[in-house]
């Protein structure tokens, strides 16, 4: 890592931008926009079509929290500044209103800020260190090109804080007394004040609470000596008055604390519990979110604790000659020299501490409730890392030249030095390996289809004018990318009537309402259909709604640029872990009866998911009926559900595990002996909790089959539920009142329960019903004998 020239830095800068854009904007478009990139998205459109910044296009509303973001106006959503959506719109003006055009610009911002990390880093760390090395580390850090491909205020946030911290940096070094002497009015002091001061204006229209914590990281750089100067005094109050003036307008004009969110409680109790917590999960997911390496930390404190070997007594000259010109001894000698430099690091690495130690304390107690940190809300730690990282490969090199080489390619093309593999991953395959950028360069050129875009590709289907409910009401689960490429349908509970709106804007339609809105379609996640249809027919007396279909692909934030929680490639369609979406028809309603709705592409599979679904809200019968179904339309499903029953009763499943065999069964009646042969051996083996659901599944489909429910009672009975067991024997009875064996188990159960007297009632019954020497006989005897009084 010897001194390039600049112009040689200047290239290899270069290269890495290319590099970024290409690994940026190859698959930009292949999966649609997830909800809070459609929000973006939509206000873009609005701002091109209507020429101001509003959430309400006419047709449908943009109403987070049923409108509780939002100002009576009915604008940009107050917590949100505007920038973000007037740099969307630049793409869509360039590249159209597409998935492509709103995504565009961020990638450019992403990809200059790689050159503007250079330039910070020049003016902080000095000529002399490899400042372009952060920037090749920043181009192929795959958490990175997550983000920036985002239409969110991402790649702006890190752009504009990195602009604010080149300009913050005062460059050439100098000694103090020198710099003390400069005229701190210059023309070349007038431009960095006023490049900081726009720089942070830009942040503070991009993104509120990182305009805060970039600002208040200021004066973490008095550290150095070089910042305590004048100029950077008259600096950082040249800023700081702007932030003022500009900050009071922006809460004349549209004051953020005015947004009201459903369920947000503040206390100054509960705001440091929260602001606690959010520290925790923000050091926690630094490492597995792959935002910052950890373990480059610890080569910033090799200055101190490196021995200095040239000052070691040496015997003779020649020794002491040989000492200072060795390849290792020479330069582990010449770390020490380092000492500046790592310190300079470690306020890099203390930066990205204060960065999110802020961030915790001022985000609002209502955001960031997931059970992983709300990394978006620190996106410039990454670029931090990067630079730390940087810092530590040049202590590496300048200690041991191949650690500096492998601890980059370990940087690079692993997550190891992140401590990334503490992460659970969404993909289920192991944290570490593959590594991350392959995925990432696995997932850019290969498409596959997401929930998203099999709902988006169904509501495109529909008439226009048809109302839409994403359920649960007033929550943006995926209702916006809905909204952005099927506008022309209505899309229900935006707005509340507790929400103050401008008498310009009314009336305003019904369907807009959460207490007035009438849905002719309802998208369900899998999970919550039993409480969907609960809930509407609560709030619609008279209204019934019908499943009619049931998507493969998953649902949820599944392309989420948070690297955990990501999805890298198609999930399989594992229905308890990745449930998809459901559609609700109501019965009354012109859409119900769209083709669309009515027959699904694999007629099987989605009568098999729907199954699944009406088994998974405890409506076996339902779900019987869609296994049956799916069993005719595609017969091998009869051995799946006969692999997928055994599953089942292993986890303890039994019904579902029935409803699955049931339709095996009612597909062909012949496999009964089979099931009930199958349902004696296990229980026979020791295994009677599998051999319920076979029992279970007889009973069904053959009601007078005693045999069905004597083993079903003694596989419960085995299995320690009495009382079932004592009604299967007792419904074997009542079919045959001559079963010597039911009334002998019966008997079994009173005397377990304490009723000596009712046991040796049935087992006399039982003993007339054998013959006396038959090995039951003699045991029923000897049984009434230990029961019966002496």
């Amino acid at each position: 890592m010897q001194k390039l020239s600049q112009r040689t830095g200047w290239i290899i800068v270069a290269v890495a931008m290319l590099t970024a854009a290409v690994l940026g904007c190859v698959g930009l478009d292949d999966q649609m926009f997830w909800d809070d990139e459609a929000t973006t998205a939509i206000y873009a459109r609005n701002l091109i079509n209507q020429h101001k910044m509003t959430a309400f296009d006419g047709t449908n509303l943009v109403g987070y929290s049923l409108g509780g973001g939002l100002g009576e106006d009915l604008g940009q959503e107050l917590r949100v500044p505007p920038l973000t959506a007037v740099w969307a719109a630049l793409g869509m003006l360039l590249f159209g209103q597409n998935t492509f055009g709103g995504r565009i610009m961020f990638v450019v911002a992403g990809v200059a800020s790689l050159a503007i990390l250079a330039l910070w880093l020049r003016r902080h760390l000095g000529r002399r260190f490899p400042w372009y090395v952060p920037s090749v580390v920043l181009a192929l850090s795959p958490a990175y090109l997550l983000y920036i491909r985002n239409c969110r205020y991402y790649a702006l946030a890190v752009m504009f804080a990195l602009l604010v911290w080149m300009f913050w940096a005062p460059g050439k070094s100098r000694r103090r007394a020198e710099s003390l002497a400069d005229d701190p009015l210059n023309t070349r002091c007038l431009l960095r004040y006023a490049g900081g001061a726009l720089a942070l204006v830009a942040l503070m229209t991009t993104y509120y609470l990182g305009a805060a914590i970039v600002f208040i990281s200021l004066p973490l750089f008095f550290v150095h000596g070089r910042y305590r100067q004048p100029r950077q005094y008259i600096m950082l109050g040249f800023m700081l008055a702007v932030a003022i003036a500009y900050g009071g307008w922006i809460l004349a004009t549209v004051n953020p604390f005015a947004a009201s969110y459903e369920g947000e409680q503040w206390s100054l109790n509960g705001h440091f519990a929260s602001a606690a917590w959010h520290l925790w999960m923000f050091i926690r997911d630094l490492g597995p979110h792959e935002f910052f390496p950890w373990l480059l930390a610890l080569p910033l404190l090799l200055p101190w604790f490196t021995p200095d070997f040239r000052s070691l007594p040496v015997k003779s000259s020649a020794k002491r000659q040989g000492v200072e010109k060795g390849p290792v001894w020479f330069q582990l000698g010449r770390v020490r020299r380092l000492q500046p430099l790592a310190v300079r690091g470690i306020v890099l690495l203390a930066l990205a501490l204060l960065y999110v130690g802020v961030a915790a304390a001022m985000t609002p107690p209502d955001m960031g409730r997931g059970n992983t940190g709300e990394m978006r809300y620190v996106m410039p730690v990454i670029a931090i890392g990067a630079a730390m990282a940087g810092v530590s490969l040049l202590i590496l090199w300048k200690c041991w030249r191949p650690a500096a080489v492998l601890a980059f390619v370990l940087l690079v093309f692993s997550n190891v030095l992140h401590l990334g593999f503490f992460g659970e991953r969404l993909d289920g395959q192991r944290s570490w390996w593959p590594p991350t950028l392959y995925r990432y360069v696995h997932e850019i050129t290969h498409d596959h289809a997401t929930g998203t875009e099999s709902l988006v590709a169904l509501l495109r289907d529909l008439p226009s004018g048809t109302t839409v409910r994403v359920w649960p009401e007033g929550v943006s689960y995926l209702v916006y990318p809905p909204m952005f490429y099927a506008s022309e349908l209505h899309y229900c509970d935006q707005l509340t009537d507790k929400k103050p709106i401008s008498q310009d804007l009314l009336p305003l339609p019904e369907y807009l309402y959460w207490e007035r809105s009438l849905p002719d379609i309802v998208l369900v996640p899998a999970p919550y259909v039993g409480a969907a249809l609960g809930n509407l027919a609560k709030r619609h007396k008279g209204e019934v709604y019908h499943m009619q279909k049931a998507f493969r692909e998953p649902c949820g934030y599944t392309n989420k640029p948070e690297i955990v929680v990501h999805q890298f490639e198609a999930l399989s369609s594992d229905w308890r872990r990745y449930p998809g979406m459901v559609v609700l028809a109501r019965e009354t309603a012109p859409a119900a009866v769209h083709k669309v709705l009515l027959r699904d592409h694999n007629e099987a599979g989605s009568r098999h998911r729907l199954g699944m679904i009406m088994s998974s809200v405890k409506q076996f019968d339902d779900a019987t009926n869609y296994f049956a179904a799916a069993i005719e339309a595609d017969p091998t499903y009869a051995v799946k559900y006969i692999e997928l029953g055994k599953q089942a009763a292993t986890m303890g499943l039994n019904d579902h595990a029935t409803a699955l065999y049931v339709a095996v069964l009612m597909a062909d009646s012949s496999r009964i002996r089979d099931f009930l042969n199958r349902a004696n051996l296990l229980t026979i083996r020791g295994a009677p909790q599998l051999a319920i659901s076979y029992y279970q599944s007889v009973v069904v489909m053959d009601k007078e089959n005693t045999s069905a429910h004597v083993g079903l009672g003694t596989a419960l009975w085995k299995c320690g539920n009495i009382w079932r067991a004592e009604r299967s024997y007792r419904k074997a009875l009542e079919i045959d009142p001559n079963l010597p064996s039911a009334r002998a188990y019966l008997g079994r159960i009173m005397a377990a329960a304490g009723k000596k007297e009712e046991a040796v009632v049935e087992y006399q019954k039982a003993l007339q019903l054998l013959e006396e020497d038959t090995p039951l006989a003699k045991e029923i005897r000897d049984i009434i004998k230990q029961l019966q009084p002496q």
